[in-house]
């Protein structure tokens, strides 16, 4: 999928905006798709460990973690 173009504030961008940065570090994000390139590096600078999205298949979880634990 293409994010090029899109103006929409993404479900990651609204959860940024209105959660508190200490409920976020060290926490996991679950979203339905893999993130966008604007969306991943924000997740990473509030602190978010890991990010969690389903595959086309319904039946696994890709988990991105930033070598780190909480």
């Amino acid at each position: 999928m293409n994010y090029g173009n899109c103006i929409a504030i993404h479900a990651e961008e609204n959860l940024l905006i209105n959660a508190r940065r200490e409920d976020l570090e060290g926490g996991t994000v679950y979203i339905t798709r893999a993130p966008c390139y604007r969306c991943l590096p924000r997740l990473k600078a509030a602190g978010v460990w890991r990010v969690v999205w389903r595959t086309e298949t319904d039946y696994e979880a890709e988990v991105l973690s930033w070598g780190m634990k909480p």
